[in-house]
């Protein structure tokens, strides 16, 4: 009989169960662990958002940018497009987006027309093709009226009539058909924040990040998270 080599004594031996069935719930479980790791790796993508590096991210701003050096005042189609740019980076991005209009430097308000005027777009193609000539600025207007409404507006036989008109003008026909928005007192953005702040203990409190291999990740998530408390605690001294 064969001694062992020097440190197989030290080496747990496994016992293979080599018979149909055994190889068989061997590949049940192999399938499983392999399915498990699939499941969990989709999971952490799906829940961590783009960074602003990511090159999904940095081509969208280079286009975005791109577009806005060619953009002319009454450039309808450029403006859907650059809409159609900043409504994919908010899917992507999420927390991050209002960041990135910031590097962008676009104000919030003016990526909201963008974003509208594409929306529309999309759901009224012909408003945008058949109505280009009344320029962005009717046509923001427009984006905000129910449809039927809008169709109240733009008749045929006023056509002129609202080419004619200066952005002012229009705002004053439209506007019996706006819909007035709520005001949004201290009180209702402090019960949304609490809302949040629920919604963050409990995502904290359940979060399982023990064993992280990755030394960036593990530092950069201790600094947000130290960032995060320091800002909780001075919200809390100020209330």
């Amino acid at each position: 009989m064969a001694k062992p080599e020097s440190g197989d004594a030290d080496v747990p031996r496994l016992a293979l169960d080599t018979t149909p069935l055994g190889r068989y719930e061997s590949g049940r479980i192999m399938l499983r662990q392999r399915t498990k790791a699939l499941v969990v790796a989709r999971a952490a993508t799906l829940s961590l958002p783009p960074r602003l590096d990511d090159p999904r991210i940095v081509q969208l701003g280079a286009r975005f940018l791109e577009l806005r050096s060619t953009l002319f005042r009454d450039s309808v189609d450029t403006i859907v497009e650059l809409g159609e740019i900043l409504h994919q980076g908010s899917k992507l991005l999420r927390g991050q987006y209002v960041r990135w209009l910031g590097e962008l430097r676009v104000p919030r308000s003016t990526a909201n027309r963008y974003v509208q005027l594409f929306l529309a777009s999309r759901q009224a193609p012909g408003l945008i093709q058949k109505w280009k000539e009344l320029g962005p600025g009717k046509l923001y207007k427009l984006a905000r009226i129910e449809p039927a409404d809008r169709h109240e507006i733009l008749k045929a036989s006023r056509r002129d009539e609202l080419l004619r008109m200066n952005d002012e003008e229009f705002a004053e026909v439209a506007s019996p058909y706006l819909k007035r928005r709520r005001k949004v007192t201290t009180d209702m953005r402090a019960h949304g924040l609490r809302m949040k702040v629920r919604a963050w203990v409990e995502a904290l409190g359940s979060s399982r990040v023990d064993g992280i291999q990755d030394d960036t990740l593990r530092s950069g998530l201790r600094t947000e998270l130290r960032a995060l408390s320091r800002q909780a605690a001075g919200l809390a001294s100020r209330l």
